[in-house]
């Protein structure tokens, strides 16, 4: 549950699962072809790094944060057991050690906040 803290924070604490590839860079956007037309997906999120279509394949996963932090814990993607014609958002991935990193990040901003006082009533 998210308390009013973390709400305050708004997007600033937005979480995510983050990837690292196989030389230990984290990918940019990836892009998606759609085919003609101005608009082109490039989602960042976690299982679009699945190495399809030309797009980059994701290595690792830790838990990130949209305000800059990288969990130190990294977690190996098994592409030994995962299908490689499947996307990785159908695929049975265990992202409970890079949410429970993020979850411990969270406790740690929380813990660090500092409440603001009530706004006064207007005169």
């Amino acid at each position: 549950m998210v308390d009013q803290t973390l709400r305050d924070l708004g997007a600033a604490h937005a979480s995510s699962v983050g990837v690292l590839l196989e030389d230990g860079t984290e990918p940019g956007p990836a892009y998606f072809d759609v085919g003609s037309g101005s608009y082109v997906p490039s989602p960042t999120e976690w299982h679009a790094y699945d190495g399809r279509f030309g797009r980059p394949k994701a290595a690792l996963l830790r838990g990130a944060c949209a305000c800059g932090w990288r969990g130190a814990a990294e977690y190996p993607l098994d592409w030994t057991a995962l299908d490689d014609q499947t996307p990785l958002y159908d695929a049975d991935v265990d992202l409970a050690g890079p949410i429970a990193d993020y979850q411990a990040h969270l406790t740690v901003v929380r813990d660090a906040t500092i409440p603001l006082p009530a706004p006064s009533p207007s005169c």
